[in-house]
């Protein structure tokens, strides 16, 4: 056996620093104050939380993983293993699991 490459999904807490001014970008979209922050209520935490998520996503470089959230939500979808010359893919689609071989 060379190689085994597993992919998948897996939650995992995160911790990204960001300008001040892009947090002062987003309030300002949805007309907050950013020196309300302290004052926000939920529906406007909610309100904000899909742009601070874009944030995140186009700074995915910049994360900082930290934990697995939740040992219990990882999900191995995909498995490779190598073998000499022939790679062996297993993979789920649905409720039933295929393999293919790739030389």
């Amino acid at each position: 056996m060379k190689t085994v490459v597993l992919r998948g999904v897996v939650k995992v807490n995160f911790e990204l620093e960001i300008d001040p001014q892009e947090f002062k970008d987003v309030c300002q979209e949805y007309n907050l104050d950013p020196k309300d922050v302290a004052k926000f209520t939920e529906e406007q935490w909610l309100l904000i939380r899909s742009s601070l998520a874009d944030i995140v996503s186009n700074n995915e470089s910049e994360i900082d993983c930290g934990d697995i959230y939740d040992h219990n939500l990882i999900s191995v979808d995909e498995a490779c293993v190598q073998t000499k010359d022939i790679i062996t893919c297993f993979y789920e689609t649905g409720d039933a699991v295929h393999s293919i071989e790739i030389s």
